[in-house]
């Protein structure tokens, strides 16, 4: 009877050192400088003049570079006033003024962050051509004329599909939403019905 208490007394201490490694080894959150909303930002009107507010207007190049890009102090004082209104609505806008009086840029911190062996751009994925993609789940998807090229072309990939529910958060998330895996890429591109071939996305 005494060997059954060793076992579960010893069963008891490694499977609470493998808690306690694993909680002292997992990632530290990630505090961002100014504690954006995202979901107001996206539902509010915006001032007089100027178009509502998307994904686009503070990641710019998120359908043109690799990178998406975060928003400059010049972004968001395009639309933010010093009125002493909004000051008592929206206290971290006296975070971005400071920033401004300082001339100093807003150290957004990476949540997405790919080994370097990845190769994964952001244009691609929101500007698929109708040629790269074919089957049921490509012909699912809305298609458009580009005003460039005139060519027709699938809707972009939506946000959320990769980066979950954000348009909801009212603080910046301190992990990403979805967790970006080898396996999330892959499942996505089967059901896309695009390339899954290794040298598509590695270097």
């Amino acid at each position: 009877m005494k060997g059954w208490h060793f076992i579960i007394m010893g069963t008891v201490v490694v499977l609470t050192l493998v808690a306690a490694i694993g909680y002292a080894l997992r990632p530290a959150p990630i505090v961002q400088p100014i504690q954006m909303n995202h979901k107001i930002h996206l539902e509010s009107e915006p001032p007089e003049g100027q178009e509502k507010i998307t994904c686009i207007t503070c990641h710019k190049y998120f359908n043109t570079r690799t990178v998406a890009g975060r928003p400059s102090i010049q972004t968001c004082l395009s639309c933010h006033t010093t009125s002493s209104k909004e000051k008592e609505k929206r206290p971290e806008l006296d975070k971005l003024l400071e920033y401004d009086k300082r001339s100093e840029k807003i150290l957004w911190k990476r949540i997405y962050d790919l080994p370097d062996h990845v190769f994964f751009s952001h244009r691609r994925h929101t500007r698929i051509s109708q040629q790269s993609s074919e089957g049921a789940a490509a012909e699912s998807r809305k298609k458009h004329k580009d005003k460039e090229s005139g060519k027709q072309i699938q809707e972009p990939i939506k946000c959320e599909v990769c980066h979950g529910p954000i348009a909801e958060t009212v603080t910046p998330p301190p992990a990403p939403l979805n967790e970006i895996t080898m396996e999330f890429c892959i499942d996505c591109h089967k059901q896309e019905n695009v390339t899954a071939d290794c040298i598509a996305c590695h270097r």
